[in-house]
């Protein structure tokens, strides 16, 4: 189970969101977890840290295995550090940050890595692919007529018995 640590902000100055939106921090916030939520619908058993620098109000759209973490007087990069030493499993961990600190910490902990840039490229294309595979799994399967089959058992050599 993949378990994604989020440099919250980070990620938000890489998000295509207006200079309004980015500047209240609440709204980038959950505008962020709505994109996560969506590709949580792919992936269920993912969870997600996103780690923001100083007081964050936990947003309402905060829901299932998202969870929120303000880093307080400490930074969020200090923080995710500190997530990467306790965690039992670091094979595990997805540490998502720009920051090169934080990203080469990681790295040399055994953490999977990623840049903002490309986990909101991940996130943001697995809603399409989401979309049609569950149109696909809506459709009924195709079943040949009985013309159909009488068809085949001819081409087959197949006989009724």
């Amino acid at each position: 189970m993949k378990h994604y640590v989020l440099d919250t902000f980070n990620i938000i100055n890489k998000f295509k969101l207006s200079k309004s939106h980015k500047k209240d921090a609440q709204t980038a916030v959950s505008s962020l977890i709505e994109l996560i939520k969506d590709y949580q619908c792919k992936y269920s058993s993912y969870q997600f840290t996103l780690v923001c620098d100083g007081r964050v109000q936990e947003p309402i759209n905060l829901v299932g295995k998202i969870k929120l973490v303000n880093s307080g007087n400490e930074s969020a990069d200090t923080i995710i550090k500190q997530i990467i030493d306790k965690a039992a499993v670091r094979t595990n961990l997805v540490v998502v940050s720009s920051d090169l600190e934080v990203y080469s910490y990681a790295k040399a902990n055994l953490c999977s890595v990623l840049t903002a840039e490309n986990f909101l490229k991940l996130i943001e294309q697995a809603p399409q692919k989401n979309i049609k595979s569950r149109q696909h799994i809506k459709e009924k399967p195709y079943a040949p007529s009985k013309r159909e089959i009488e068809e085949y058992k001819k081409l087959f050599g197949v006989e009724d018995e």
